[in-house]
């Protein structure tokens, strides 16, 4: 009688399980006091990544950009466990710049199968303190050649943190706040009223902030040249030349419809070539006017050397009129003594002759 055998073959069964990546478990951040461009920074970042293939990766995202950079990842983690866990470390230094001040660092754990977004921790934004860079002073006026009684801003443009202090300098001496001279709540701009001749020379612009304990201190300076107003008759030929330059530019318009460089070129040089006939013409009317300042000024000496020795001759006369005047008084006098003496002789001559007649009648009686 025949039996049934039954052979035992032994079975192997091989699990492979997808284990996610989990968020990072912690992701620390070390800094030494405060934080200032070229210092260190310690991040330390650890997560269960799951697998297969889990890593860690540190990047980070600055506050102009919202496009992450990557710094540094860990290796993969194929490592398999009871539990099935993997946990990846991950340790980098990094040196800050001014450019990172409101960065922050992005820790990722992920592994081949996550599908995005992966799980992240962030650190909370860092401050890094930097002295004042890029100042500039922008003004209101177009031109830096203005007219007396014009009204000018301007504004100082600086970067730093924390954010500068500004104060304003007129060639050698601080500007003040008076009648003619203001300042917006922060002293960055400076509003100059009903300028005056000399008001033309160097404004400069001090933008100056505390950086760990040392006072950093950077400067920028603009000339401003303030002219005369010119008389009524120049007016006409400056709306003119105003008139002029706008029609240039109607015509530059219309031709550069066509959207040709070579418009944009014929444009530029006239312009450029408008410009320099106005600096020229100022310049010879300024040199005319000069020209006639000194006529005036020749003029006006001379008035004052014909005024001066007018005053000479007339004391000069009024000196001789004086002394002929004495001479003549002199002269009168010793007339009248003259006149006086002849008249006494006269009067004894005659008594002398009476006497002798009296005596001549006694004689004969």
């Amino acid at each position: 009688m025949a039996s049934n055998q039954y052979m035992e073959i032994p079975l192997l069964v091989v699990i492979h399980a997808l284990v996610e990546a989990e968020q990072p478990t912690s992701f620390e951040f070390y800094q030494n006091g405060n934080l200032k461009e070229n210092d260190a920074v310690f991040l330390s970042c650890s997560a269960n990544v799951g697998n297969p293939g889990g890593f860690v990766a540190i990047w980070k995202l600055n506050k102009a950009s919202n496009q992450p950079i990557i710094l540094n990842k860990s290796s993969e983690i194929n490592e398999k466990t009871e539990n099935c866990t993997a946990v990846a470390n991950l340790n980098i230094t990094y040196i800050v710049s001014r450019d990172d001040n409101g960065a922050i660092f992005r820790c990722y754990s992920q592994n081949r199968q996550t599908q995005e977004p992966a799980p992240y921790k962030d650190t909370a934004a860092i401050d890094v303190q930097y002295g004042p860079s890029k100042v500039t002073i922008k003004s209101s006026f177009s031109h830096r050649d203005l007219f007396t009684g014009a009204n000018v801003n301007l504004t100082c443009v600086a970067d730093g943190n924390p954010v500068p202090i500004f104060t304003w300098k007129f060639k050698t001496r601080n500007v003040l706040s008076d009648e003619r001279h203001y300042f917006t709540l922060d002293n960055r701009t400076l509003i100059l009223k009903k300028m005056v001749f000399n008001d033309s020379g160097i404004y400069s612009c001090f933008a100056s902030n505390l950086v760990d304990g040392e006072m950093l201190k950077i400067s920028s300076s603009i000339s401003l040249k303030v002219n005369e107003k010119q008389k009524e008759g120049h007016h006409s030929k400056e709306s003119n030349t105003g008139h002029a330059q706008y029609e240039v530019l109607n015509v530059a318009e219309a031709t550069n419809t066509t959207g040709t460089s070579g418009t944009e070129n014929t444009r530029y040089e006239v312009l450029i070539s408008r410009e320099e006939t106005r600096i020229l013409r100022e310049k010879n009317a300024m040199n005319t006017e000069y020209e006639a300042l000194k006529g005036e000024t020749s003029e006006l000496r001379k008035s004052v050397v014909e005024n001066e020795r007018y005053e000479i001759v007339k004391r000069t006369e009024q000196a001789n009129t004086l002394e002929s005047g004495d001479t003549v008084n002199a002269r009168y006098e010793r007339l009248n003594m003259a006149g006086e003496s002849n008249s006494y002789e006269k009067i004894q001559a005659e008594h002398t002759k009476y006497e002798n007649l009296q005596i001549k009648r006694i004689k004969k009686k």
